[in-house]
């Protein structure tokens, strides 16, 4: 993995035109209670939307 961060965070910035670090912080494994599992299942379904990747939440094409 270690080899590979680079290279793809030097594509992804050479793509958009973006500099700086790509992966910021190490995974961190969190546990949730269904609450929390729930907001995060909603803020991963909805952002694509918010940041105009998708028209409307769901699986792509």
């Amino acid at each position: 993995m270690g080899a590979a961060h680079p290279r793809w965070a030097n594509f992804v910035n050479a793509r958009g035109r973006w500099r700086g670090h790509l992966f910021d912080r190490r995974f961190a494994l969190v546990a949730m209670d269904e609450d929390h599992l729930m907001a995060a299942v909603r803020y991963v379904a909805i952002n694509p939307v918010r940041a105009r990747l998708a028209p409307k939440a769901g699986i792509g094409d």
